[in-house]
């Protein structure tokens, strides 16, 4: 893989960042160019360094088992960092990624005087994004080092890029959001997801992609703060993410992960009363979506999350969860989601702590049958060839590619 020069172009009132991606062997469906456009204000927020080209798609690299040369420049600190990133991101994947060698034209640091200062965390909406921003806001009681002064809103991720309306419609809502409280948002486009999609499994692609999308904006930033997910679990080995991630950092540009040893139910507890959250908080991951923002009441985050608030008592107070809960909607998570008593394996724990337990009945009743999806899918992981797997997926999948 060649990770071309990237180059800045300004046209149409937008900044489009992009490079073209070289592949040695033709590779179906995969974009010429990897881009993310801007607003036009931005110019002299972004680079055109390859810092984010590289981080974006290493995993698309180790899953093409083909060896990368990066021709713009990389920072000698995140060169010296991604052979240890490999080998996390390998020992998580070890059947779907490999080990590449890395070949870089030029290593060059940034200039610490090239960099304004700004302190950014990912913004999405979801209970991770609003735990982060609510604990670090500049008049916030939690003690935090360097308050924020931006957060980014990328248009590509969980929102797909064909999905307009609800795009443009949360970008209004959040960015009146931020300018009430004195940030501001940053947006983004990218179709880095494109390179990924039914490839590498966006759960640990996206960690990578999100950092990558963030140094883009290596003239403004000076810290990026990533919302932890849960990386680090009891009684479980730390996932790739809460190693890999801090390693991403450049010379100019910090890399942190915020709490990723707090499960979102200690989260959502603790930002329940404040009013962002009641208001902002959208964590669907249905591929079809409302375009306000509300729950679908049908994907097991939201689902997962009503539940949450059933147990807080807070239901009501939380604008995009309109409808109550009920032992059938539980039902429907406990069927909708993959591989719940892995993802979900300390729910019983909450749901027993707050008197409810015909929820962790229902829990356990269901633990073994719905245990053997995720081992159906993993035996036709093995058994099938990876081109069938990804042409079955993009079939099934087919009304949702971007």
């Amino acid at each position: 893989m060649i990770i071309h020069q990237p180059e800045i172009e300004a046209s149409q009132g937008e900044v489009c960042l992009s490079a073209r991606i070289e592949t040695e062997k033709s590779i179906p469906y995969l974009p010429e160019r990897l881009w993310y456009r801007f607003p036009e204000g931005y110019l002299n927020y972004i680079t055109d360094r390859s810092d984010g080209f590289l981080v974006s798609l290493l995993l698309v690299a180790m899953h093409l088992g083909e060896a990368v040369q990066v021709r713009g420049v990389v920072s000698p600190r995140l060169a010296s960092s991604l052979p240890a990133i490999q080998e996390t991101y390998l020992r998580s994947r070890p059947k779907r990624l490999q080990l590449v060698s890395l070949h870089y034209a030029h290593l060059e640091e940034m200039a610490a005087g090239q960099v304004l200062g700004g302190v950014a965390c990912a913004f999405s909406g979801g209970i991770d994004s609003l735990y982060t921003l609510y604990t670090r806001l500049p008049d916030s009681t939690q003690p935090a080092s360097d308050p924020l002064t931006h957060g980014i809103f990328i248009d590509g991720f969980d929102i797909f890029l064909h999905q307009k309306g609800t795009y443009q419609h949360l970008l209004q809502k959040y960015s009146d959001y931020f300018e009430k409280l004195g940030l501001q948002l940053l947006t983004v486009r990218t179709n880095v997801y494109a390179f990924t999609q039914f490839r590498v499994d966006w759960t640990i692609a996206s960690e990578p992609a999100l950092v990558g999308t963030a140094l883009t904006f290596a003239g403004l930033l000076k810290r990026f703060i990533k919302p932890g997910g849960y990386e680090l679990r009891r009684a479980a080995m730390p996932q790739a993410g809460y190693h890999t991630i801090p390693l991403m950092s450049t010379e100019s540009m910090q890399i942190v992960l915020d709490r990723p040893d707090l499960h979102r139910f200690e989260k959502l507890r603790g930002i329940a009363g404040w009013w962002g959250a009641q208001q902002n908080l959208r964590v669907c991951i249905n591929p079809v979506k409302n375009e306000d923002g509300s729950a679908c009441y049908r994907c097991a985050k939201c689902l997962n999350t009503l539940t949450f608030l059933e147990l807080l008592g807070v239901r009501h107070k939380f604008a995009n969860f309109p409808r109550p809960f009920s032992l059938r909607l539980f039902l429907r998570f406990c069927l909708a989601t993959n591989d719940y008593p892995s993802y979900y394996p300390d729910n019983p724990r909450y749901y027993r702590q707050h008197g409810r337990i015909d929820l962790a009945l229902v829990y356990f009743l269901l633990y073994i049958p719905l245990s053997l999806k995720p081992t159906l899918r993993k035996l036709a992981v093995k058994w099938l060839r990876p081109d069938w797997l990804y042409r079955l997926e993009r079939r099934v999948y087919r009304q949702h590619v971007a």
